[in-house]
Parts: C-alpha cells; sequence; structure tokens
C-alpha cells in the first residue's frame, strides 16, 4: 500500500482539528496523528506549559520534578495499572514489554479494535475513552500530546506476572519537558465532557457514515482494507476529509466539525 499521508497537500498551517494546505484546501482532520492530537484546540494549557518548560530549558534528558505528576495522571486515566515505568522511545518500551510477556517484540494491539476480538499477547496500546479487556496485564498509554514531547510508557495490571516484572525495571532519563506536557494533556482529558465529547456526539458523526466504519467510542474503524481503503481514503480526501492512512489504525472522531463538512464526506464516500 501506498504511503496515504503523502497524498496530502503540504499544510501550511493547523487550526484545532482543520487543516490548511498551501494550495488554498482546508480539511476536517480525522488522523490527528494517531490520536496524539485528540486535544487539538483545547490544548492550549498543554502548549503553554511546554512552552514554559522549553523557556527553562527543560528540553535535556536530565533528572526532573515532574515525572511523578506524570505518573499520577497516568493512574488516574488507566485506575487498575498502578505500576509505571517510563522509557526513553517507543522502540525501547516495545522491547521491554517482549522481556516483561516473554514474546517477540511486536506493537501493542489497540485498544480501539477490540470490539473486533482480543489479542492473545495481553500487550495493548491504550487510548482515552475506550476500555480494556480483561487479558490486557500490560499496556502503553496513548498520551494525548503531540508526539514530539508524548512520553513512551508501560503500565502493568494490578497483582499481574506483568507487574511484578515491570517493578525491577528503572525509569529512563527523558527530558522534564516531556512529563509536564504528558501529565498536562491528560489532566484535560475530563474536561472534553464539556465541549460536549461524549457518546451523542461521536454517533451523531458516525451514524451517517456506518456504511464504511465502525465504531468504538471516538474511535472510526474501517470496514475496507487493502485496497479497497486507499479507495476510501482518496474518496474521504476528495470530501475535504484526512482519515488515518493505514487500516489498522482508527481514525478519531474530532472535537469540532459542522454538518456541512460531514455531508461533503458522505457525498465524496457515496461516489465510491
Amino acid at each position: 500500500m501506498k504511503q496515504l499521508l503523502k497524498l496530502l497537500p503540504a499544510i501550511r498551517r493547523t487550526r484545532g482539528n482543520r487543516l490548511y494546505t498551501n494550495d488554498g484546501r482546508r480539511y476536517l482532520d480525522l488522523w490527528l496523528d494517531d490520536g496524539h492530537k485528540l486535544l487539538s484546540g483545547k490544548e492550549a494549557k498543554t502548549r503553554a506549559r511546554t512552552a514554559n518548560a522549553m523557556d527553562k530549558g527543560l528540553e535535556l534528558p536530565y533528572p526532573g520534578m515532574y515525572e511523578r505528576r506524570l505518573k499520577k495522571e497516568l493512574c488516574r486515566a488507566w485506575p487498575g495499572y498502578p505500576t509505571v515505568k517510563i522509557f526513553s522511545y517507543t522502540g525501547e518500551a516495545v522491547l521491554a514489554a517482549a522481556s516483561i510477556l516473554q514474546q517477540a517484540a511486536e506493537a501493542p494491539y489497540d485498544s480501539a479494535f477490540t470490539k473486533e476480538g482480543l489479542s492473545a499477547g495481553g500487550f495493548f496500546l491504550a487510548r482515552p475513552f475506550v476500555s480494556l479487556p480483561g487479558n490486557a496485564e500490560l499496556i502503553m498509554p496513548r498520551i494525548p500530546c503531540p508526539a514530539l514531547w508524548a512520553p513512551a510508557c508501560l503500565m502493568a495490571k494490578e497483582g499481574s506476572q506483568a507487574e511484578k516484572a515491570l517493578a525491577k525495571m528503572d525509569d529512563s532519563l527523558i527530558a522534564p519537558l516531556c512529563h509536564i506536557a504528558g501529565a498536562r494533556a491528560l489532566a484535560s482529558v475530563p474536561g472534553l465532557v464539556n465541549v460536549p465529547y461524549t457518546e451523542k456526539e461521536w454517533e451523531a458523526f458516525a451514524k451517517p457514515i456506518n456504511k464504511w466504519f465502525y465504531r468504538n467510542g471516538p474511535y472510526l474503524l474501517s470496514k475496507a482494507k487493502g485496497e479497497a481503503y486507499e479507495a476510501l481514503f482518496i474518496a474521504a480526501m476528495e470530501g475535504a476529509v484526512l482519515i488515518a492512512p493505514r487500516p489498522d489504525a482508527p481514525s478519531v472522531i474530532p472535537l469540532e466539525w459542522d454538518k456541512g463538512e460531514l455531508a461533503k464526506l458522505v457525498s465524496a464516500l457515496n461516489k465510491l
């Protein structure tokens, strides 16, 4: 499959969950950098805290004061997973998970797809607003801040063998800026219900496009695979919407959209 994201014209700027291209077009962003930009225009506090941290020179991987705050927010977001370790990058966390679970180093099973079936390995990518299955012993949380700042973490289920193994590992040193950005972003998630961003809004967006997508919380899972997905992606772009650039990742219902944007998407998809 092509690198579908390269089909998008050059981006001049973004505002909230909308993309503005150099050739004058506007796209509604349902990719949101694989959920890292879930907060969209509501991430002002994260940006402000991160800018302040940069002004203080906290972008270097030295010991900092904010690691505990990040872990506290992670445990609030995913209760039942009290043991948390922080890693330098995602690949390091994946290797640690493979060691803990004594399996091959593979990306975690995406929790957005849990309605389609369970992973046998017990290692899941945990996303806000979707529940985890009972066999999720080890999770990698998707922290909703820009990937450049997002810490790579593992969390282990209370009382599991994975918890015992993870507890023996050390935290990696990362930039305190990342601790700050991750903690602030997670603290903002509960307030999204006031946007509002709830089941009612998610269903209102998903219902007109349920011919092409399943829904799990705010995540849209394509019914198309392979070449059919490429056609779906291109059709969505013709409808001024950017969906996930690969079928094994969910599209994300954005915080802000209007009926005209949704109608344009439906019209484009109906031409398939």
